[in-house]
C-alpha cells in the first residue's frame, strides 16, 4: 500500500488558527481509495523530520500559500534529499507552478484530490498537472480531523485571543472551523479566483449537519468558523 504524508508547513504558530481542512479533504479521500495517509502539521508543532522518518512515506505533499512558501519549499528540499518522491499543492504553487517546480517533483494546479490519486494510480514522477474541479463536493468525505492535532486547533481560543474572528467568542470555547462551499461567485482582482476559474459548488445541507454534528459529539465543538 502507498504511503502518503501531507504536511502543513510553518513555525509561526501564531498563524495556527484553522485546521487544515485543504490537507484533511485530500486525506479523507486518498483514505477512501485505499491509500494510508498521515497528516505532520508542523504549525501545530510537530516534527517534520521525525513524523517523516517515523511514518517512513512513498510520498509527500506539502501545501502552502505565499506566506510559508519559504517553509514549504526547505520541506520539499529535505525530503528530495531523502528520495521520497515530493507534491506541492496549495495557492502559491497554483500561481507560481514553474518556481514551485524547483523544489517539487511534481506540481498541482487547483484542487488536489484526484490530482493526488491520480499520481498514485498513474505512477506519475514528475511534471505540473490539473484535474478538472470537482463537480458534486459532498463525493470528497468529510475531512480527516482523527489525522489532525485537534487539541491544539480545538483551543485556539484561548492561545490566540487577539485572533480577529475570536473577539465574539468567549474564552474557553473550543472552535472548529468548517467549509461548506467551494470556489467563489465574484472576481477580486487582488485574489487567485479571479483568473482559475473555479465554479461555484456547495455542500449540501444534510452534508454540513453530518459534519457539524460530526465535530459537537467527536470533538465536544461549541462554535463553529464558517470558511467561505
Amino acid at each position: 500500500m502507498t504511503r502518503v504524508a501531507l504536511i502543513n508547513p510553518g513555525k509561526n504558530d501564531k498563524k495556527a488558527v484553522t485546521e487544515p481542512l485543504n490537507l484533511g479533504f485530500i486525506a479523507s479521500y486518498l483514505e477512501k481509495n485505499g491509500v494510508e495517509v498521515a497528516i505532520i502539521d508542523e504549525l501545530a508543532g510537530q516534527n517534520v523530520k521525525m513524523e517523516i522518518e517515523k511514518f517512513s512515506p512513498d510520498i509527500i505533499g506539502v501545501t502552502a500559500t505565499t506566506p510559508f512558501v519559504a517553509d514549504a519549499y526547505r520541506v520539499l528540499d529535505m525530503c528530495r534529499e531523502k528520495g521520497i518522491l515530493t507534491v506541492m499543492g496549495g495557492v502559491h504553487a497554483s500561481v507560481l507552478p514553474e518556481e514551485a517546480l524547483q523544489h517539487a517533483d511534481i506540481v498541482v494546479k487547483g484542487e488536489g484530490e484526484v490530482a493526488m490519486l491520480d499520481i498514485i494510480k498513474d505512477n506519475i514522477k514528475s511534471g505540473i498537472i490539473f484535474r478538472p474541479y470537482i463537480k458534486n463536493i459532498d463525493d470528497v468525505p468529510l475531512p480527516a480531523r482523527h489525522l489532525m492535532q485537534m487539541d491544539f486547533y480545538l483551543n485556539a481560543r484561548d492561545r490566540l485571543p487577539d485572533a480577529y474572528f475570536f473577539r465574539f467568542i468567549p474564552s474557553h470555547t473550543r472552535m472548529a472551523s468548517i467549509f461548506t462551499s467551494r470556489g467563489c461567485p465574484y472576481s477580486c482582482t487582488f485574489c487567485h479566483n479571479t483568473w482559475r476559474d473555479a465554479p461555484w459548488r456547495f455542500n449540501s445541507p444534510e452534508r454540513v449537519v453530518s459534519e457539524i454534528e460530526e465535530l459537537v459529539k467527536t470533538y465536544g465543538v461549541e462554535a463553529l468558523f464558517f470558511i467561505e
